[in-house]
């Protein structure tokens, strides 16, 4: 009977000892075992549907249809896995473009429906479409073009040619 007694206390002891340094109970254990365990079985599931939806959405950037390329976006949004894609970058902030032959400059802003709108040109309107994951083409009003390749996505800029004569253009992200 004191033995019992004695384990008893002992066990009252050493629980409320383990509470007070904050050793886990048994429940947070068998909980984050559980957590770790749904992780493990579902990750790779989520990183197949996160690579599916950014196919998608890069296939309906380079047909043209920027609504549903923004809606997948929306859904990569849901599940944190949003990289940042140039129709994303065109459409988030206001461009410079520059005829760099003869510098003239125009203000140019990217629209989510793929026409972009200019000022400060007798050009006031173009047709853009992303051809891939750094390649911007641009059709102008009068039916010439350009085709602007970034070198990456951090820098907010490119060159380009336009795809009649090959004159040198560019466009700059204007800084805020």
């Amino acid at each position: 009977m004191k033995t019992t007694l004695l384990a008893f206390a002992s066990l009252c002891l050493f629980q409320q000892f383990a509470q007070a340094e904050g050793l886990p109970s048994r429940l947070e254990v068998l909980t984050a075992n559980y957590e770790r365990a749904i992780e493990r079985a579902t990750k790779p599931i989520t990183a197949k549907y996160i690579d599916e939806l950014r196919k998608l959405k890069l296939d309906l950037t380079r047909a043209g249809d920027l609504s549903g390329a923004l809606a997948v976006d929306e859904t990569l949004k849901k599940l944190g896995a949003v990289d940042s894609d140039l129709a994303s970058i065109l459409t988030s902030r206001s461009w410079t473009y520059t005829n760099t032959s003869n510098g003239t400059k125009s203000r140019a802003v990217f629209n989510a429906n793929g026409t972009a709108t200019l000022t400060g040109s007798t050009r006031t309107s173009w047709k853009w479409k992303v051809t891939d994951d750094r390649k911007l083409d641009v059709t102008f009003a009068d039916g010439n073009g350009c085709i602007f390749e970034f070198r990456n996505l951090n820098e907010l800029s490119a060159k380009g040619k336009t795809k009649r004569e090959g004159a040198p253009r560019s466009i700059e992200a204007v800084r805020d």
